[in-house]
C-alpha cells in the first residue's frame, strides 16, 4: 500500500483549487481554467448580461417614473405599511407644506390635520378613500389607493389635488345665490301683496292704478 504525505495532498489540492479562486467573476469569458469549468463560466457569463440589462431596465423605468412625477401638479405620495415615507414629488411638498420631507420618514409628521391623519389610517386598513383638508389658505382633495402583495396591505398610493380655485368659485356662487335670494325678497313680498288685494276683487280703479304702478316699480 502506498502512503502519500498530507503534505503532498495539500500541495496537490492547492493546485487543484487555484485556477477556481482566482476566477474573475466580474469577467466571467476571459478566465483561463479548467475545460471542465468553461460552461459554468459560460452560464455565469450569461447570467451577468443578463442582470446588467435588468438593472439597466430598472434604472431607465424609475428615471422615466421620477421624470414624469416631478412635472405633475398633483402631488404625489408612497407609503407603507408603518407610513413610512417610499417616493414623493416636488408638489408634495409644496401642497402639504413640508420642506423637510424624505424617504424613510413617517407621513404623518408632514401634515397633522385631523383629516389626513384618518386618510392614512383608513387606506392602510384596506379601504379606498378621499378627504378634503385645508391648509393655510389652500383647500386640498386627497385620494388615497391601497396597494396590496396577495390579500395583505404593504403600502399605499396617495394623490393630493390643489382644489382652492374651485373651492372659492363654489363659496362665491353660495354668496351670490344667498344675495340674491335676499334681494328679490323685498320687492316680491310688495308684489305678492298688490296681486292678492287686487285679486280678492272690489278695489277701486283709481287704487289698481297705483298698486299697478307699485308693482311695476317693484319688478323694475
Amino acid at each position: 500500500m502506498v502512503k502519500i504525505s498530507p503534505s503532498v495532498l495539500t500541495a496537490d489540492f492547492m493546485n487543484l483549487t487555484k485556477p477556481i479562486n482566482e476566477l474573475d467573476l466580474e469577467n466571467p469569458a476571459g478566465n483561463e481554467a479548467y475545460d471542465e469549468l468553461t460552461p459554468l463560466l459560460k452560464k455565469i457569463s450569461a447570467q451577468k448580461h443578463a442582470i446588467e440589462n435588468q438593472a439597466k431596465d430598472a434604472r431607465q423605468k424609475q428615471e422615466e417614473f421620477k421624470l414624469i412625477t416631478e412635472n405633475m401638479s398633483e402631488g404625489l405620495l408612497v407609503i407603507d405599511s408603518n407610513a413610512n415615507v417610499l417616493s414623493y414629488n416636488r408638489s408634495a411638498v409644496r401642497l402639504l407644506c413640508a420642506d423637510n420631507i424624505q424617504n424613510g420618514v413617517s407621513a404623518l409628521v408632514f401634515n397633522r390635520t385631523k383629516g389626513f391623519r384618518e386618510l392614512i389610517e383608513n387606506v392602510l386598513s384596506g379601504q379606498r378613500c378621499e378627504s378634503e383638508i385645508t391648509q393655510d389658505e389652500g383647500v386640498y382633495t386627497l385620494i388615497a389607493n391601497p396597494v396590496y402583495d396577495g390579500e395583505t396591505v404593504i403600502g399605499a398610493v396617495i394623490v393630493i389635488i390643489d382644489v382652492t380655485e374651485r373651492a372659492k368659485r363654489e363659496q362665491l356662487r353660495r354668496e351670490f345665490t344667498s344675495n340674491v335670494s335676499h334681494e328679490l325678497k323685498t320687492p316680491l313680498t310688495s308684489i305678492s301683496g298688490f296681486a292678492e288685494m287686487m285679486k280678492s276683487g272690489g278695489t277701486p280703479d283709481s287704487t289698481v292704478v297705483d298698486f299697478s304702478t307699485s308693482i311695476y316699480d317693484e319688478a323694475q
